[in-house]
């Protein structure tokens, strides 16, 4: 259960103690929202580790919903989230010299994922790494907010995966997501834009598990949850299927993942509109 303030709010597909899968295996470092936490999108996490993926969530000090409603809020934040992402990379790897993470150890490259502000993060990472980021080599922002021009965007030569909804107003689709794909130049494995068609800009997130009573002061119940958005344990499958996919083909190398990734093979899956480079 993840618990808040003494309170369960959600019930998570994971489980503790289970028995280690030894051996090397990639990793994906994932990025909250403005005001978000680092458990608020469990239901990819728990997905690629399912998957055999490594998932390192942070939180981003100064901006998670706990820090700002005490008062501690980094002005600098936009600088300094690429920095908490590659420092947490880097510590994953460093565990590499001792008994590895839980026994198991981690692979390059590594993936990166972001929701929202984080999808502003990946973005970011993928157009200007910082000096050491290299192990990073697949990007995928969900609902990414994307202040970035047309020059910026065209220096992204990496695999990317945006993903989007149809009722996002916070990031709406077609500034945010549509318009930074068609800056992307093409030439990597992939280079996707998938639209979510019904998808809020929370239904990225977890909000519609979190009881309304408990939580209601976090908001985004308006733009993520039933009856106006599409089903959010349907969108999350789409979601999930698209990631682990996206991380296998340009990860692993899986050439079955990469065909799967194909606008003909996606276009019989409900309420998505693929687009590829």
């Amino acid at each position: 259960m993840v618990t808040l303030f003494g309170l369960d709010i959600a019930r998570t597909p994971t489980y503790r103690d289970v028995p280690v899968a030894g051996g090397f295996h990639n990793a994906v470092l994932f990025s909250h929202g403005n005001g978000g936490i680092r458990f608020q999108s469990i239901f990819l996490a728990a997905h690629l580790a399912s998957h055999g993926y490594i998932v390192a969530s942070p939180d981003h000090h100064g901006n998670t919903f706990l820090d700002i409603g005490a008062g501690i809020i980094d002005a600098q934040s936009a600088v300094n989230r690429p920095l908490d992402m590659r420092f947490v990379g880097e510590q994953l790897l460093l565990l590499n010299g001792g008994s590895g993470f839980l026994g198991s150890a981690v692979a390059t490259p590594m993936g990166m994922c972001g929701h929202s502000f984080g999808g502003y993060t990946t973005l970011a990472l993928a157009a200007n790494p910082p000096s050491g980021f290299d192990f990073v080599t697949a990007f995928m922002p969900l609902a990414p907010a994307s202040p970035f021009d047309a020059s910026v965007l065209g220096s992204i030569t990496k695999p990317i995966l945006i993903q989007g909804g149809s009722l996002d107003t916070t990031t709406p689709f077609d500034s945010q997501q549509l318009a930074p794909f068609q800056s992307l130049p093409s030439g990597a494995p992939v280079v996707g834009l998938a639209e979510l068609i019904g998808a809020g800009h929370f239904t990225f997130s977890d909000i519609c598990e979190v009881p309304r009573n408990l939580v209601g002061f976090i908001g985004g119940f308006d733009e993520a949850c039933e009856p106006r958005h599409l089903p959010w344990r349907h969108a999350h499958d789409i979601v999930n299927y698209l990631a682990e996919n996206f991380f296998d083909a340009t990860l692993k190398q899986d050439r079955a993942a990469l065909r799967r990734l194909k606008p003909r093979a996606l276009a019989s899956i409900p309420d998505l509109i693929y687009q590829r480079k």
